[in-house]
């Protein structure tokens, strides 16, 4: 367990608490650096691991681009801990591996994640939502911009920024955008929309970074490239992707208007959810979702589209743990999780 404990607030707040949109619900930007004549973490002897960290862990201690910068150890991190992280940044959870020489960095808002020594030397991440892109492009740019004074990156006038991955190399800079898009999903028209997609130097993943299969419905829009494009035209190019899902969303549910399948979908996930003994993780992001969109169909009463975005983080694992304040076995686990939405759910009705 680290000294310092993870602030409780990344189990109680969610990256989309802000989002104004229920269906581009937030972002991600990320940057990727490495250091100068030094190994790739991958390839680096543990003791040279341990200096690295103690190096970037100090630039990070000195920069002023973030607020209250906490840095924690990753084999200093319980599974617990890990697993929230993973959660509540929406991160893979196999990145966060327990060794010496490794490290993750957040800061007081919970919107900034920082990884020291993993597959690169610096990874950071920092959320947003869509009105705030370009004031949160500016800070991870002034970070990175500090870190630079205090730390010589590596760069290829060939290759640009190099990345432990070749294809991430050049700006080294990835923009994630987070839909819920299930008309789109549910009607198979994203299916025909990833071609047009892939000639904007997009693609779309699921939020278990599937190509074809999206848990919850939501989806995750992302560049192709960082390679010979400046991060501008990426960022444009994400955030005019991101804006014609969204219209072509808004267009498939008004087809859906009164489709009984579309009913008794609703219908059903509202009775697995508030009936059901026990609730696994998927087939709960699955009827969460269906509830969303009964919200925008006006057919659910009592709660809001908001409440729901949070109970997408708050019913997995680790945040229902933490919440909880207690270790749960896997059947455990299952009771909770109905127990839990049953409680938030008591309130609302179904009217269709």
């Amino acid at each position: 367990m680290a000294k310092d404990k993870l602030p409780k607030e990344l189990s109680s707040n969610t990256q989309w608490d802000q989002s104004e949109s229920p269906i581009w619900l937030g972002s991600c930007f990320t940057l990727k650096r490495n250091l100068q004549d030094q190994l790739f973490p991958a390839k680096a002897p543990n003791g040279l691991k341990v200096q690295l960290f103690d190096l970037l862990k100090e630039a990070f201690l000195k920069t002023k681009a973030i607020d209250n910068a906490q840095i924690f150890p990753s084999h200093e991190l319980s599974a617990q801990e890990k697993d929230l992280l993973f959660e509540h940044y929406l991160v893979d959870s196999c990145s966060l591996r327990e060794e010496k020489g490794l490290g993750l960095v957040i800061d007081g808002t919970n919107r900034f994640l920082g990884f020291l020594n993993f597959q690169d030397h610096l990874t950071l991440m920092w959320s947003t939502e869509q009105k705030q892109w370009q004031k949160t492009w500016l800070k991870l740019q002034n970070l990175e911009r500090e870190l630079s004074e205090k730390l010589v990156f590596a760069y290829s006038p060939r290759f640009g920024y190099l990345t432990h991955h070749i294809f991430e190399a050049g700006t080294a800079f990835i923009c994630l955008a987070y839909l819920h898009l299930p008309a789109l999903i549910q009607s198979g028209t994203i299916e025909s929309m990833k071609d047009e997609l892939k000639e904007l130097g997009l693609k779309i993943l699921g939020i278990e970074k599937s190509e074809n299969e999206f848990v919850g419905d939501l989806i995750i829009l992302q560049n192709r490239y960082t390679l010979g494009l400046p991060e501008e035209e990426i960022l444009k190019s994400v955030h005019s992707g991101a804006n014609k899902l969204v219209s072509q969303e808004l267009q498939e549910r008004e087809k859906l208007i009164d489709d009984p399948r579309i009913k008794d979908q609703i219908s059903r996930a509202f009775g697995l959810l508030t009936h059901s003994y026990e609730l696994h993780a998927k087939e709960t992001l699955n009827a969460l979702s269906a509830l969303k969109l009964g919200i925008h169909y006006n057919y659910l009463k009592g709660i809001d589209d908001k409440e729901l975005s949070k109970l997408f983080f708050h019913s997995r694992q680790a945040h229902l743990t933490t919440l909880h304040n207690q270790s749960l076995n896997r059947e455990e686990l299952l009771h909770k999780r109905s127990e839990y939405l049953q409680e938030k759910l008591r309130s609302s009705s179904l009217k269709i």
